[in-house]
C-alpha cells in the first residue's frame, strides 16, 4: 500500500482487473462499490453485495445508468464513499482505458474529492479480462497459496469551479 488512505467521504476511481480488486480495497477503506448488474445475479457475491448497498448498473440502459447515478449522488451526499471502477470493464491492468465520466459530475457538484487508485496485480495471471471464462480463473485463484496486490493511492483531487467533469 502507498499513499494516503482516505479517511473521509470521497469518490475512490480505481483501475479494473479482476473482480478481487474490490476485496482488495474496501477493508482498507470502506466504500459503496459500484458493480455491472450482472454481477447482481452472481452466487454469493450477489445478495452479498445487495446486503451491503452496492449499487447495480446496467450499462446499456441509459435510464438504468441515470438511476445509478441519483444513487451514487444520494450515496455520496450522506457522508459515505463510493468506488467506482469508472473503465467499466476489467482491463490487463497495463494502461488505463477511456472513463465514463457521471461519477466525476457528481463528485464536483457535491464538492467531494476524487481519490485515483491503482492496483496491479505482481502475477499478470490475475486479470481477469478478455472474455475469460469465470469458474477456471477462480479456481486457478483459489488454488494459490496468496495473491499479490499493490494498491497505490493517489491525492484527492479537489473540483475546481468550471472545471468539467472530463477534465477532472
Amino acid at each position: 500500500i502507498s499513499g494516503d488512505v482516505p479517511r473521509s467521504t470521497v469518490l475512490l476511481v480505481a483501475n479494473h482487473v479482476s473482480y478481487l480488486d474490490p476485496l482488495a480495497i474496501l477493508p482498507l477503506c470502506p466504500a459503496i462499490p459500484v458493480a455491472k448488474a450482472e454481477v447482481s445475479d452472481w452466487p454469493i457475491i450477489g445478495p452479498l453485495g445487495s446486503a451491503l448497498g452496492a449499487v447495480y448498473v446496467r450499462r446499456k440502459d441509459p435510464h438504468a445508468r441515470i438511476r445509478a447515478l441519483r444513487r451514487i449522488h444520494d450515496v455520496l451526499a450522506s457522508g459515505a464513499s463510493v468506488l467506482n471502477f469508472a473503465e467499466g470493464m476489467t482491463t490487463r491492468g497495463e494502461r488505463v482505458a477511456p472513463l465514463f465520466r457521471g461519477s466525476f459530475g457528481i463528485a464536483q457538484r457535491l464538492g467531494i474529492p476524487v481519490v485515483p487508485v491503482a492496483i496491479r496485480y505482481r502475477d499478470p495471471a490475475m486479470a481477469w479480462c478478455n472474455g475469460r471464462m469465470f469458474l477456471p480463473h477462480y479456481l486457478h485463484v483459489a488454488g494459490r497459496p496468496h495473491v499479490e496486490v499493490a494498491l497505490q493511492f493517489g491525492a484527492p483531487m479537489h473540483p475546481r469551479t468550471g472545471e468539467s467533469p472530463e477534465a477532472m
